[in-house]
């Protein structure tokens, strides 16, 4: 689920469409473990850009999650007028840094 941060601080109600995504595809790890099961781990760090239909402007640093065990090169940071916004304080461990 995605709502436009400013508009849930104005008390708003908007629609949220990405306008760009980039994706650096940096050299994945490919790999199947002692058991045979397929892994995929990217470091790679993914920016989405949104605006929402009051006209606000978002981003969000991401990165892949591994579907086999978790691992996930960075923990995902959203990013309004280009600071940091805490959403989960507890997931915060690992931010994903800028590029």
């Amino acid at each position: 689920m995605l709502r436009c941060p400013i508009c849930i601080a104005a008390g708003l109600r908007s629609v949220v469409r990405d306008i760009r995504f980039t994706n650096p595809k940096l050299k994945r790890d490919h790999f199947w473990d002692e058991e045979g099961v397929e892994h995929f781990h990217d470091p790679s760090v993914i920016v989405t850009e949104y605006e929402c239909s009051n006209g606000h402007h978002f981003a969000e640093r991401s990165s892949w999650q591994c579907h086999v065990c978790g691992y996930r090169a960075c923990e995902a940071v959203l990013l309004v007028d280009g600071k940091e916004v805490v959403t989960d304080p507890s997931a915060a461990e690992s931010p994903c840094p800028p590029q």
